[in-house]
């Protein structure tokens, strides 16, 4: 799971039913509901600050944070080890998106996802290399696939 690169984008406020589903996809061996996403849907900021996304991925544990904005983290468990990098891309105000590489189970995708923006933000993940986009629990679906507890 190495080669998985993914960003994380925000989206402007619409319904869930508003957003056209684009066709499935099947990435690394996950059967996935992709979305149909414009450029000018993508305009929109994560929602926190650079400087508040920065404090709370400082406080995971095994996550060593660059103040360039990168970052890596590593898992603790010796039996079921992943690791992930990943960049901050600031916009202004507000972060305009991150990118990252790796994967790891549900639960810790969620914790360093919920440092990137705030709870009523409606945020989606791009597949980089195959050029698709998921809704987040989708993404969070393909995650517990790759690694079951």
């Amino acid at each position: 799971m190495d080669d998985l690169h993914f960003s994380v984008w925000a989206l402007p406020e619409t319904p869930s039913e508003a957003r056209p589903p684009g066709p499935n996809a099947v990435i690394h061996d996950v059967s996935l509901q992709t979305l149909v996403v414009s450029g000018e849907q993508l305009q929109t900021p994560l929602g926190v600050t650079f400087e508040t996304a920065a404090e709370r991925l400082t406080k995971i544990p095994q996550l060593y944070f660059e103040p360039d904005g990168s970052f890596l983290w590593v898992s603790r468990n010796s039996d079921r080890r992943w690791e992930m990098t990943g960049m901050l891309y600031d916009q202004g105000a507000s972060l305009a998106y991150a990118e990252m590489r790796g994967c790891c189970p549900r639960a810790e995708m969620e914790r360093v996802l919920a440092c990137l923006s705030h709870a009523e933000q409606t945020n989606i993940i791009q597949f980089v290399r195959q050029g698709v986009f998921v809704e987040m629990e989708e993404f969070l679906r393909f995650c517990e696939a790759k690694h079951p507890r």
